[in-house]
């Protein structure tokens, strides 16, 4: 019977030991793990849209949408954030070209006027934008998608003559880095 005894006491024993471990391991990553606050937003983040170039373009009298959400991601390495624009609107056909250039030159200033340094761009209107940037901790990159045309069931019918209901889409992925040097290392990788 005492045989029988010290197996089971080893055995709670052996089970007690590894879940006491398990919720040690756990708290630790807990204890260590990054969340979102608004400490570790870059200030281009918090404040870039769009909207007020799309708004100079689009036509005033016409239905338009606009939607945008985002989310965050808490990491052991670094804080994950998406941000994404969604428009609909009516603007005229040959000031389509106009409108992607001047959105790519309003991304460009609004990056430099919050202390970001463009790391790579591509840009083509017809094919879309994008520029890598990093600024203080965060490295993130925007996309601007070629417009496409909207459905016209989508958003109020037909636009007037002359007009064209178009979509655009803008993507922001940036990560926040508690320290520069991991930012800085991060940087000279491709951003996915």
């Amino acid at each position: 019977m005492r045989p029988f005894r010290i197996v089971v006491i080893a055995t709670l024993t052996v089970i007690l030991t590894g879940l006491a471990t398990m919720f040690l391991v756990q708290v630790w990553f807990q204890a260590h793990l990054l969340h979102p606050d608004p400490q570790n937003e870059s200030a281009f983040l918090k404040s870039y849209s769009p909207q007020p170039v799309v708004d100079a373009f689009k036509c005033k009298t016409c239905a338009s949408e606009l939607l945008s959400g985002g989310g965050a991601a808490a990491g052991r390495r670094f804080v994950k954030r998406t941000v994404n624009f969604d428009s609909t609107f009516a603007i005229r056909p040959e000031q389509q070209l106009d409108l992607m250039n001047a959105l790519r030159a309003d991304l460009l200033t609004r990056l430099g006027a919050c202390g970001a340094r463009v790391l790579r761009q591509t840009s083509s209107a017809h094919e879309g934008f994008r520029a890598d940037y990093a600024c203080n901790t965060s490295v993130g990159s925007v996309s601007i998608l070629p417009l496409g045309l909207a459905r016209p069931d989508v958003q109020g019918g037909l636009p007037p003559q002359g007009l064209q209901q178009v979509t655009l889409h803008v993507v922001i992925d940036e990560r926040w880095y508690p320290n520069r040097a991991d930012a800085l290392e991060a940087s000279t990788q491709p951003n996915p």
